[in-house]
């Protein structure tokens, strides 16, 4: 695809919410044919009220590559009230979650997203989720050690 293809492209929004991704987009029908082949119905739901895919997080790698596939280009958006206040979202946790549970959640995502298990296209996007996961695991840390 071409730069001035992906500048007419539809831009594919992805925010983590409520334990889940959320994907707002304007229509457009090659990317909601992929999103439907590449994710399971048991893993993704349409609300019409806010317009937006809910996906299940383990399935972001498919969704992502669905979308890029389908022609789109793909942004993450910042977390409302941005990454500092949101340190148990990242990790997908309700806030104030014991930091042992944190931990275990922090493990497990990163042995989903370190860079060096992805393949060559997939690594810069990796490293990013990375960074936002040591960022996260680093301040909860830092908060249950200022709380005793």
């Amino acid at each position: 695809m071409t730069i001035g293809k992906i500048s007419q492209a539809v831009i594919a929004i992805l925010r983590e919410r409520g334990g889940a991704i959320e994907l707002k987009m304007r229509y457009h029908q090659g990317a909601v044919q992929c999103l439907k082949q590449s994710i399971p119905p048991a893993a993704r739901r349409w609300d019409p009220q806010r317009k937006a895919w809910y996906i299940d997080p383990r399935f972001e790698p498919h969704l992502v590559e669905a979308l890029e596939a389908a022609g789109l280009e793909v942004r993450w958006a910042t977390p409302e009230g941005g990454a500092r206040e949101q340190p148990w979202a990242t990790l997908f946790l309700l806030p104030g979650a014991p930091l042992a549970v944190a931990e275990a959640a922090y493990r497990a995502l990163a042995l989903m997203f370190h860079p060096d298990r992805q393949p060559p296209e997939r690594r810069a996007r990796a490293a990013e989720v990375m960074r936002k996961l040591n960022e996260a695991i680093s301040q909860i840390r830092s908060l249950e050690e200022r709380a005793g």
